[in-house]
């Protein structure tokens, strides 16, 4: 017997711990094998099925450690011969069961990932969508076995697209996606660009399409930026127009093709793409409305033919509804927000919404996240002549608190 088969029996006899990331990790499979949620596709073996002998091992081994014949500490061959099961189980599991697989993310802290690149940014983008806060109430996405259209990964082209997380205020919509490429030239960009194609169109448009069952919503461009190599992430927004999320919400999202991008070495150098991957990505998930953490005010204050009615303030950003009468429909108007202590709230979108029987419209203001209690909304007509200062004229100034 030579001293390498000698050295390898040693090693067999010697007892191994076995880390405790390994060890939590073995104990999963271990769970989902025993209870029959995983079955592996194999051949049949003695009469018996190759996946039946395989859990009924698994399960021994379970049992025997659970009562200290193995504990943390095996022999080599022991844990070399579990690890081997596992590894095993694994490719079955991933097979057989895709739900368990879209429980593995492509990175493990998604928002820290996203803070960290806008930390490190040459130009740090003002942080509109507060982080911290929807990372705080964002819930792990769920893929339900049973239902093959349920899913939060999409695989086409050597890319996989992984949603994660979701959050949704009952007004705005968000969840991380991350992408994972294979391609070593698209590993080269900076960030990723999702496109869309629309009927009859060859030539794809920047985004994907995102679309709420029984809601009215827009998104913004679906941007992934590099997190590490090979791998990007991006926090996407849908926003409620004209209306709230249901409580239970079935999204959808299509993407068309990937264009990965450059930042300019030079500045003032336009960032044009350098390469796009034609494919077809589908996601389907459920987003919950968690409206718990939401605070409403509804002060009813006329100015002028301007009526704030209600406003409501989210962890993540803040809505103002107003009814503005006839004599201001179709008007110009311009709508600023401040705090109590005279910091401007900016305002992301905002514009009439819907038109009323008296002949006025509802004015539907979002605006960026903030924490004060204390607000004054100050509304503008564009189309009048500027007053002494040169601005145009203030037609209300509304204070409110929540």
């Amino acid at each position: 017997m030579g001293k390498y088969d000698t050295n390898l029996i040693d090693k067999m006899k010697a007892d191994v711990e076995i880390p405790k990331v390994v060890d939590d990790k073995l104990e999963e499979v271990y769970e989902k094998i025993c209870l029959g949620e995983v079955k592996m596709k194999q051949t049949k073996r003695g009469g018996r099925r190759k996946e039946d002998v395989l859990s009924d091992e698994i399960c021994l081994l379970r049992e025997d450690s659970q009562q200290g014949k193995y504990g943390r500490y095996m022999k080599y061959a022991v844990s070399a011969a579990v690890l081997l099961l596992v590894l095993m189980a694994g490719g079955g599991i991933l097979y057989a069961n895709p739900a368990l697989a879209k429980d593995i993310p492509i990175l493990r802290d998604v928002f820290g990932n996203l803070e960290k690149i806008r930390d490190e940014a040459p130009y740090p983008e003002k942080d509109k969508t507060a982080y911290e806060q929807i990372a705080e109430y964002a819930k792990p996405v769920e893929a339900k076995e049973n239902e093959e259209s349920i899913t939060n990964i999409a695989e086409d082209e050597g890319i996989s697209l992984t949603v994660s997380d979701v959050y949704c205020d009952g007004l705005e919509l968000y969840f991380t996606l991350s992408a994972r490429v294979e391609d070593e030239e698209m590993k080269k960009a900076d960030f990723l660009y999702l496109m869309r194609y629309e009927e009859g169109d060859e030539i794809p448009f920047l985004g994907g399409q995102i679309y709420v069952e029984g809601t009215n919503v827009h998104s913004n461009v679906l941007t992934l930026k590099k997190a590490e190599e090979g791998v990007y992430v991006g926090l996407i927004r849908a926003t409620s127009v004209g209306g709230g999320f249901k409580e239970n919400n079935v999204v959808n999202v299509t993407v068309g093709g990937i264009s990965a991008h450059r930042v300019p070495e030079k500045e003032g150098e336009e960032q044009v793409g350098y390469k796009m991957v034609d494919g077809d990505w589908k996601l389907r998930f459920d987003a919950k409305t968690d409206t718990s953490n939401n605070r409403i005010a509804r002060p009813g204050v006329e100015q002028n033919g301007i009526i704030v009615e209600e406003v409501i303030q989210t962890p993540s950003n803040m809505r103002i509804k107003c009814y503005v009468k006839s004599q201001w429909a179709r008007k110009a108007l311009v709508f600023v927000v401040k705090d109590g202590n005279g910091n401007r709230v900016d305002v992301e979108s905002g514009g009439a919404i819907e038109s009323t029987e008296d002949g006025g419209e509802i004015y539907e203001i979002s605006l960026a996240h903030s924490q004060a209690d204390q607000f004054t909304v100050w509304v503008y007509d564009k189309n009048a002549d500027p007053d002494e200062s040169g601005y145009p004229p203030v037609i209300a100034e509304i204070p409110f608190g929540m």
